[in-house]
């Protein structure tokens, strides 16, 4: 489904991973010839996946001994936010009158994500589906990337529609389960090289990152998202009550 060349899928592949938690800091992953096989590519994608994600500071290798995670950076928390001023990037975007629009970069239908199905509240089995997309001002800069994931079991048919043309949220509507309330946090981090590139901006550039819940009127979680916003491109201010 993607465009990207094979060996940046699989370093993606290996990254979401990491993100979600099924390799720890410290932790030995497969060798270059079990994810060849895993993955039914050759040695040498595989090298040079690894590679890219050694430069990126996300593996190390100890020769003799494997390829290892590395151990997590420390990120700037800045704001955990309540669920009455959410708004999505594209009704920031309207509201500001730039008609921004969206890039597919992946969308793939997972299992046995321990940690996306705890967020998600589903079963280990049950199947998770995933949309990776460019949020792109009217400029075609790209303001901000977005890893969206859901019960597959909620949106039987999300795989036949275009979210480059139809809204998200739109959809989900349509299906009575569009969130309706959110739990969220705010964090600013330096880019990795795989964030950097698909945002076209500089390694270690800081972003900000929000990850969020969403829950739909009858309180089941049908959301969980985590965006990657340019610093640059959008700015963010909020109010602290007494």
């Amino acid at each position: 489904m993607s465009k990207l060349p094979i060996y940046k899928q699989l370093k993606f592949y290996i990254k979401e991973k990491i993100d979600n938690e099924e390799y720890l800091p410290g932790e030995a992953i497969l060798s270059e010839r079990e994810l060849a096989k895993k993955y039914g590519v050759n040695r040498m994608t595989v090298k040079k996946a690894l590679q890219s994600l050694i430069e990126d500071g996300i593996l190390y290798s100890i020769p003799g001994s494997g390829t290892f995670v590395a151990s997590e950076s420390k990120n700037f928390m800045i704001g955990i936010f309540d669920d009455k001023t959410f708004a999505s990037i594209s009704s920031r975007l309207q509201a500001s009158g730039d008609k921004g629009f969206s890039k597919i970069i992946n969308k793939s239908i997972y299992t046995n994500i321990k940690s996306i199905s705890k967020k998600l509240n589903i079963s280990i089995d049950d199947e998770i589906y995933s949309l990776v997309r460019q949020r792109l001002n009217q400029n075609s800069e790209v303001i901000a990337l977005e890893y969206f994931y859901t019960p597959r079991k909620l949106f039987n048919d999300i795989d036949n529609f275009d979210f480059t043309r139809v809204s998200l949220y739109d959809y989900m509507q349509k299906k009575n389960l569009k969130p309706t309330s959110y739990k969220r946090k705010l964090t600013i981090e330096p880019a990795s090289s795989t964030i950097a590139e698909l945002m076209n901006i500089k390694p270690l550039h800081f972003v900000y990152c929000f990850e969020f819940i969403g829950y739909a009127d009858n309180h089941q979680i049908v959301e969980y998202t985590k965006s990657y916003i340019d610093t640059s491109k959008i700015k963010f201010e909020y109010t602290i009550s007494k």
